[in-house]
């Protein structure tokens, strides 16, 4: 019968040692990395906002505007609603520059398609599908806001004079949010992962 020598079964004992605590070492490090929830921006691994970036509330006075017309002859409030979201959409995020929309401009997207499909009935441009698809998911999104800020008397009976004052609300830094896409995207023009160098 056939007996290991004593040094080959040391060294078979050292490398499952050594392959134990390289294991647990790993596994570890996967916990700490969890229970961080540090995300790497692989496949669902990541956060559903933006991280890091400071956000502040700001006031804003809700009131009627003569801006944003639904008149299709009125060049101007066309330019307006094209311009409430400019490109970039996104941003690039984790080592790997992932790309990523931020529901921000999606919601803008959505209301620049219905408003053009109001204004201009004969261009097929969003289709009907689409127009449904961004009812949904504005009204998803306001579900989910569930915003409880009280707002005095019957909305129903407001005054729409422009200009007529509703009211003053706490919102998110919208501005600060157009700044962090745009500082993204010059970030990525000047990371090696982006095709468009400048």
């Amino acid at each position: 019968m056939y007996a290991p020598q004593a040094s080959v079964v040391v060294s078979a004992l050292c490398i499952l040692a050594i392959l134990n605590i390289t294991t647990v070492i790993l596994g570890y490090y996967r916990h700490i990395e969890t229970s961080l929830n540090i995300p790497t921006y692989i496949d669902k691994n990541y956060p559903l906002e933006l991280v890091g970036w400071d956000i502040e509330p700001v006031e804003m006075a809700f009131h009627e505007t003569v801006r944003f017309d639904l008149n299709a002859s009125d060049s101007a409030a066309d330019r307006e609603w094209r311009l409430l979201y400019v490109p970039p959409y996104t941003v690039h995020l984790g080592p790997g520059q992932r790309l990523f929309a931020l529901a921000f401009y999606h919601q803008f997207h959505c209301l620049r398609a219905m408003q053009f499909a109001i204004t201009h009935p004969e261009d097929h441009t969003y289709t009907l599908e689409h127009i449904q698809h961004c009812l949904n998911y504005l009204r998803q999104h306001l579900l989910c806001a569930a915003d409880d800020e009280l707002e005095a008397g019957d909305f129903l009976r407001w005054d729409l004079t422009p200009g007529h004052l509703e009211s003053l609300r706490v919102c998110r830094d919208w501005e600060k949010v157009y700044h962090i896409v745009d500082t993204s995207l010059m970030d990525f023009k000047e990371s090696t992962h982006s095709p468009i160098r400048t």
